[in-house]
């Protein structure tokens, strides 16, 4: 059985491996070209706003590995690409992911965590692509 704990931590793994998993798309990606970006682009950390504090009492959060344990999400991102200067270089449709974690071994500083993508779909609610477009990206 497996605890809010290790939900919790899953779910900020899938997270990360769906930001990590992103990289620049856009723009002239050739092999020949010369150009060098002018200045580092520089953002501030993301806001966080506390939508519910719970009841009390309240604990901080332990994280409490077991090896062998597992857990499988889906997790949904909808993003969309800007370049530095506003203009949107991609807005794809929302994604959802099905992804199964593992942990795979535990020390007494740090656990062995693995995952691995089972599924992936499209989420075209909002009906922004084709029955073409759709079938191209799966």
């Amino acid at each position: 059985m497996r605890s809010p704990r290790l939900r919790a931590l899953i779910v900020v793994a899938a997270a990360s491996v769906a930001v990590s998993g992103c990289s620049w798309i856009g723009g002239d990606q050739s092999t020949t070209s010369t150009t060098t970006p002018s200045a580092t682009p520089t953002t501030a950390p993301p806001a966080l706003e506390m939508l519910d504090p719970g009841a009390e009492p309240r604990r901080v959060l332990e994280l409490r590995f077991v090896e062998g344990d597992s857990a499988t999400v889906a997790f949904a991102s909808d993003l969309k690409v800007t370049d530095l200067d506003g203009a949107t270089a991609i807005d794809p449709p929302p994604v959802v992911q099905i992804v199964r974690f593992d942990i795979d071994g535990v020390t007494a500083d740090e656990a062995d965590v693995s995952f691995e993508v089972t599924g992936v779909s499209i989420d075209n609610d909002a009906g922004t692509l084709d029955d073409t477009a759709i079938l191209e990206l799966t």
